[in-house]
């Protein structure tokens, strides 16, 4: 199921598109569940007959630590000479990757991975699957959730808009219930309104992020909106109820918001006072508030003399701060990386093995941390898929050295975790 939504999203205008930004050639690397049917070197069973979108037909071991990834296997059939690597977004179990050809203005997505509400952006018979499809345009953002996934594209010709593709069973899409999701059976859908939904911003989108099955959007101009699934307070409206319809809780801030993330079902946004709230489920007390609720419905901010912060993190039930003296800071439950005896942290708790630190990552049950050198360290709860992407399947609740290839520059490449697999570009 796909929608193309016109007029960047809800309400942008033609000549109001974002520059495009700065591509290169990346190198892609990748971990965990099905990822094996894209190495660039290694046995593959793909052959001329196979049906490249069942990737059940094709190797499926996990890959227990990173692998260089081919663009031609992604995109089969292919010329990839000239397509560069524009944005990746990876979900719980499936991913989307856009390939730009400058002189085409067009872009090739790859989309491989769990499809069973067609969150790969094209209908097909199988699960996990593989498919390839074009849009006319840069891909600049991508972000996946559960079983939705959401791209921006910037085309000179046309202005900005933003596709979603997936399940709207609980309005993570943002397309209004009215809507009739019943028709979306080609690839290419455009809305006739205009935009899904009415919001009041003549700014462009900055930034959106996807939690399991809700959607958080940040403006240019700070305005923080969200919809999709609220049992928890995803939503950030003081409610527990869904909605298709896009909610603005721009005034829950006490100044601009600048960043936002979201994993599972909790959000975090940081102001340009350096000042962090948190919103959605807390009963892992991964909320950094100290608070024992279970669901926090509006955006909260957190009293923690944490400094400048450079960083931040969100995964399932736990949270990570990082500030500009390096030092990393966790709350929650689970492998938080202060050893085997230390499952639980109510408050912010600086983790002693690591300094210098200048990237967080998280996913539901692991982390990743980058250090000013360029190491990387991993932590977290594994499984069968090699999730941590240490050449094993064993969890580690203190932060270790991650192997990576030395082709990868760590503090220039981007990471993007998953639940079954990761990558990096």
């Amino acid at each position: 199921m796909f929608v193309s939504l016109k007029s960047l999203f809800f309400s942008q205008y033609k000549n109001s598109f974002q520059s495009f930004p700065r591509i290169t050639k990346r190198s892609l690397y990748g971990w965990g569940a099905y990822v094996s049917a894209f190495q660039s070197t290694g046995n593959s069973k793909q052959s001329a007959t196979t049906n490249f979108a069942d990737l059940r037909a094709r190797d499926s071991s996990p890959l227990l630590s990173p692998k260089q990834l081919s663009y031609s296997k992604l995109l089969p059939n292919t010329n990839v000479e000239d397509l560069v690597l524009s944005s990746v977004g990876v979900g719980y179990g499936h991913a989307l990757l856009s390939f730009y050809n400058k002189a085409l203005n067009k872009s090739l997505i790859a989309a491989f991975g769990l499809n069973s509400s067609n969150q790969l952006g094209s209908k097909t018979v199988n699960s996990p699957a593989h498919t390839t499809f074009s849009l006319l345009g840069n891909v600049s953002q991508i972000a996946c959730g559960r079983e939705h996934s959401i791209l921006l594209v910037s085309s000179k010709s046309d202005g900005d808009k933003v596709y979603v593709y997936g399940s709207n069973s609980h309005g993570q899409l943002g397309v209004s219930d009215q809507e009739n999701l019943q028709n979306f059976d080609n690839l290419i859908h455009e809305s006739t309104s205009n935009g899904i939904s009415s919001i009041q911003s003549k700014s462009t989108i900055k930034k959106f992020v996807c939690g399991l099955d809700h959607t958080v959007l940040l403006y240019n101009d700070g305005k923080v909106f969200t919809f999709g699934w609220n049992a928890d307070g995803q939503l950030g409206n003081g409610e527990t109820k869904k909605s298709s319809i896009p909610i603005d809780i721009s005034n829950s801030f006490d100044s601009k918001v600048i960043d936002i993330l979201s994993s599972t079902d909790l959000n975090f946004a940081k102001t340009e006072n350096n000042d962090l709230y948190v919103w959605g489920n807390g009963e892992y007390m991964n909320n950094m508030l100290n608070s024992s609720s279970d669901k926090i419905l509006i955006p909260t901010k957190i009293d923690f003399p944490f400094g400048k912060i450079i960083s931040f993190a969100t995964g399932g039930p736990h949270s990570l701060v990082v500030n500009d003296d390096g030092n990393v800071y966790v709350s929650g439950f689970g492998a938080l990386g202060l050893g085997k005896s230390t499952l639980s942290s109510p408050i912010p708790t600086k983790i002693p093995n690591l300094c210098q630190i200048k990237k967080v990552y998280a996913s539901t049950d692991y982390n990743l941390a980058i250090d000013s050198n360029g190491k990387v360290f991993v932590w977290g709860i594994n499984n069968a898929s090699g999730i941590l992407g240490i050449g094993n399947t064993n969890s580690q609740f203190s932060p270790i050295e991650f192997p990576l290839d030395s082709n990868i520059d760590p503090l220039k490449a981007k990471f993007e975790l998953g639940n079954l697999f990761s990558l990096i570009y």
